[in-house]
């Protein structure tokens, strides 16, 4: 099971639902993309944070991402695809929060993320490999 981080979501959604956009699939590591058609597979699971749906919708509120990649997203998530679940903010969310130094991960959002991956004992889907060594879990990428 892993948890996406924004970016690692926003460019798998890119190459799903925007095949021809130049932006496709940007920074998108091969053993991410591999996880990601598992995923579509029914073969794995991933957990997207609420604060990456949130991030989604405002990136699409201000123009800098289409609309269309929130829409199919939300659509699917709306069907019950069960090989994306959303992982909730919820209380568990917020006690590992306090595991992540502001020090080390100064932006919220982030420490959100990396707080899902540590309370749901998941993998970090995430080419940022400081976000995992704040609290400790595996980074894939």
């Amino acid at each position: 099971m892993y948890t996406a981080d924004t970016h690692a979501l926003l460019w798998h959604l890119q190459e799903r639902f925007a095949p021809r956009s130049r932006r496709r699939g940007r920074g998108l590591s091969q053993r991410a993309r591999r996880i990601f058609a598992a995923a579509d597979a029914g073969r794995e699971t991933v957990l997207i944070p609420t604060i990456v749906l949130v991030e989604l919708v405002y990136l699409s509120e201000r123009g800098i991402i289409p609309g269309l990649l929130v829409d199919g997203l939300l659509s699917d998530l709306g069907r019950g695809a069960e090989n994306y679940r959303v992982a909730p903010l919820d209380l568990e969310v917020v006690n590992r929060l306090r595991d992540v130094p502001a020090t080390s991960v100064p932006e919220m959002p982030d420490r959100i993320i990396a707080a899902t991956a540590k309370a749901t004992r998941s993998r970090l889907l995430s080419r940022d490999e400081a976000l995992g060594k704040a609290v400790g879990v595996q980074v894939v990428w």
